[in-house]
């Protein structure tokens, strides 16, 4: 199929919608939907927006409240003076890698995230920030933000690996300060073809969601999720005709769902032959078309429109929407086109042209989410975190999209396998409290630093990772004896307990065998008494370094 002659493909910004800001939505109570969030980011309290009905809840629930700063926006009430949500953010000025939201949700159940960003100069710079947002540990967005007083938001439809999922923001080279203004999140009911790629570990995008003919951005109540339906008019410069394009109002949609009443009840029509939809999205990306349908004509008949969709690349499919129901649709998953025509079947004498209600457009991922932290590390993190409060500025997956800065991990890069805690080094962390058995769990450990802190209490006995390296506990205030398994860790080549109020005799190591990895020992200023164990002396390691005098 060609493309309706004379017509020239129109690239949209979506710095153009900055101007579609007069949202009006009847003021209908509608509650949120079940296992929903809808967070307003430096909010101080929960609120019932006055506009949408939804209740916003601040977002010191989801993130430590500590990390961050909530500030005004000014300037959303001039350009957005019915997005309430954006009239306040909280933005990240310190040097952290990444600052993850974290919510619990249903395993095995699709959601749609989206993160919702109006910059509105609120810092006096006048400078967009450019950084990247990130669900569970993969980046899916990177400077996306492009002009100081247009709304900016993220969607993406997934299912998430565990029963809690984080949305991240993370600094890119440009070192920029990284900011949001608002959260939802809402299980979400795709189509078949839809739903199968998500639960092969895959993503969808949100690109478009268009009300043709539409006066104002439809969400909540009208969208039960709060979807963002941006209106396209006659005089778009995305919608072409050789004949004039027109808006078609009805009220005769009674029983739409979705997509909503407010969103089926507008189409835009001509009476020409052919009608194209410009799509300003790069042809190679893979993508999932959704167009919509309901003849809003009351004097339409059951052939007075009938007519044909052409996307590039698929078999014209024939369209009659006369008793096509609220919300008769087509779906095109593929390559995206650079338009989509709509035009007369020319061999049927039809008195209407053709006509299109509203349209959504999906971008495939190109890859799957990358593999959360082996789910036994993750939970010892986060007990180890609850430990030590001052650790609980640290949120998300402890690996990605950035591992937490005092951890190491393994197989970071390695899309589907998980990765590893392989090193924790907490130095100078101003840890108080005893040392947390959590350390334990970490099963593929090779390196424990947790010098110059204030840990006290006594050793654990919980030295049983098979693969640790090195372990190093000076410069506290631990006390008590040493456990006898310490000696049988079977790779430990570096152990300094120095610096300590530890006591008692040394007692000889329990194994018969020689621990031939040992070659660092530091058991200096502590109040120790007896002989440093005569095994090891015996076991001829040429390197051990005499640093046991206490």
């Amino acid at each position: 199929m060609e493309k309706c002659t004379g017509v020239s493909t129109a690239w949209l910004l979506m710095a153009v919608l900055g101007v579609l800001c007069n949202v009006s939505v009847p003021r209908v109570f509608a509650e949120n939907p079940p296992g929903s969030f809808f967070v307003n980011c430096g909010s101080t309290a929960s609120y019932v927006d006055k506009v949408t009905n939804i209740t916003s809840m601040p977002d010191d629930q989801f993130i430590d409240e500590k990390s961050g700063v909530n500030a005004n926006v000014s300037s959303s009430s001039q350009y957005y003076p019915d997005f309430s949500e954006l009239a306040t953010l909280r933005y990240f000025p310190d040097s952290r890698a990444k600052y993850c939201y974290s919510f619990l949700v249903t395993p095995n159940t699709t959601y749609r995230i989206r993160g919702t960003f109006f910059y509105g100069n609120y810092d006096n710079q006048n400078t967009v920030p450019k950084f990247q947002m990130a669900i569970e540990g993969t980046i899916i967005a990177s400077n996306f933000i492009s002009e100081v007083n247009v709304i900016a938001y993220q969607e993406i439809s997934f299912v998430p690996q565990r029963n809690v999922t984080f949305l991240c923001l993370s600094r890119d080279i440009t070192n920029s300060v990284p900011f949001i203004s608002a959260i939802s999140l809402v299980k979400s009911n795709p189509e078949a073809v839809f739903a199968e790629n998500l639960y092969r570990g895959y993503y969808y995008v949100t690109q478009f969601r268009w009300n043709f003919g539409g006066n104002g951005i439809i969400r909540h109540p009208d969208d039960i999720a709060d979807h963002y339906w941006f209106p396209v008019k006659s005089d778009s410069s995305y919608v072409h005709s050789t004949a004039q394009v027109e808006a078609l109002t009805a009220t005769n949609i009674v029983n739409a769902t979705f997509p909503p009443k407010t969103v089926m009840d507008t189409a835009l029509t001509t009476n020409g032959t052919c009608m194209t939809i410009d799509i300003p999205f790069p042809q190679s990306y893979i993508w999932f078309m959704i167009l919509y349908w309901s003849e809003l004509n009351p004097n339409a008949s059951a052939s007075s429109r009938q007519f044909y969709v052409g996307v590039p690349g698929y078999e014209t499919q024939f369209v009659n929407t006369s008793g096509l129901g609220e919300n008769f649709h087509l779906s095109y998953p593929g390559r995206v086109p650079n338009y989509v025509s709509l035009f007369k079947n020319l061999s049927i004498s039809t008195a209407l042209g053709p006509l299109v209600n509203a349209l959504e457009i999906f971008e495939l991922s190109q890859n799957q989410f990358v593999t959360l932290t082996n789910e036994q590390d993750t939970l010892a993190i986060e007990e180890i975190k609850s430990s030590y409060g001052n650790l609980a500025l640290w949120t998300g997956d402890p690996c990605l999209p950035y591992p937490h800065p005092w951890v190491t991990c393994s197989n970071v890069s390695i899309l589907q396998s998980s990765s590893s805690i392989i090193a924790v080094n907490l130095s100078q962390y101003s840890l108080t409290g005893p040392i947390s058995p959590s350390f334990g769990k970490l099963r593929s450990l090779t390196s424990l630093v947790l010098e110059n802190n204030e840990l006290n209490g006594l050793l654990p006995d919980f030295w049983q990772s098979p693969n640790l390296t090195t372990l190093n506990l000076r410069s506290n205030q631990l006390s008590g004896s040493i456990p006898p398994s310490i000696w049988d860790i079977p790779k430990l080549n570096v152990l300094d307990l120095s610096d300590n109020n530890l006591s008692g005799n040394l007692v000889p190591i329990t194994s018969t065998s020689c621990p031939t990895s040992l070659t660092t020992v530091n058991l200096g200023n502590n109040k120790l008494s007896g002989s440093f164990p005569s095994q090891l002396l015996a076991c001829s390691i040429s390197t051990l370094q005499e640093m046991w005098k206490f």
